[in-house]
């Protein structure tokens, strides 16, 4: 009798199923047009003395400052300031500070930078980049296609092994930086009669990266 007491006991202790944790993961891509374009651009000043040069490039960035001002759509910062001396071939101090220039508008932002180039800034870099309002957006759709891949993976997988997908217990969602496409840009002050800068950009790979457990019960 205590053996049979046992034995029930035992069988009702024991939960008849259990739950399977079945661990996936997903990635998605969603392909954006880069839709802002940046140009860093440096003004470097000379002179025989640290005020020299120092005034000459501060003349620059001003000029460049008051030209983006008369440009709606262009946003411009202010970088980091560096002076230091120069040995050879002749004792010369050198002054340079770095601005950097943003817009929507490629083809009004590349005509400005040729202007600039012109006065005697060096362009140092130019890239297309997915704005923030648009890497959100775009990082959202990657995610939403990423976690409904995972919920048919996880349906899938259960009716092959003759089970029922319950629900998600734990989702780890990773995304990367938002990317820029570097472009061709001469270190260097162009001359008068150059033409503008020209830029292209491809589309950005904006991906979503979903890990879960699923769980898996008995029909």
């Amino acid at each position: 009798m205590r053996a049979l007491l046992l034995t029930l006991f035992l069988l009702t202790a024991v939960p008849a199923s259990a739950e399977t944790l079945l661990r996936l993961s997903e990635t998605a891509h969603v392909m954006v047009k880069p839709d802002e374009l940046v140009a860093v651009l440096c003004a470097e000043g000379t002179g025989a003395t640290a005020a020299a040069a120092q005034a000459q490039a501060n003349t620059m960035v001003r000029r460049t400052l008051d030209a983006v001002a008369g440009k709606p759509g262009i946003a411009a910062t202010t970088g980091g300031y560096g002076v230091w001396q120069r040995a050879k071939p002749s004792p010369q101090w050198i002054a340079v500070q770095s601005i950097t220039l943003k817009s929507a508008d490629g083809p009004t932002l590349l005509a400005l930078v040729g202007t600039l180039q012109a006065g005697q800034l060096a362009l140092e870099r130019l890239s297309w980049q997915v704005s923030p309002a648009a890497a959100r957006r775009a990082l959202s759709e990657a995610t939403k296609q990423a976690l409904g891949a995972l919920r048919g993976r996880s349906e899938a997988a259960a009716a092959i092994l003759g089970l029922a997908f319950t629900s998600f217990r734990e989702i780890r969602i990773q995304d990367q930086p938002r990317p820029m496409v570097l472009l061709g840009a001469r270190a260097m002050a162009a001359p008068t009669e150059a033409a503008p800068p020209s830029a292209e950009a491809e589309d950005a790979d904006i991906v979503a990266t979903v890990e879960a457990d699923a769980v898996l019960s008995p029909p």
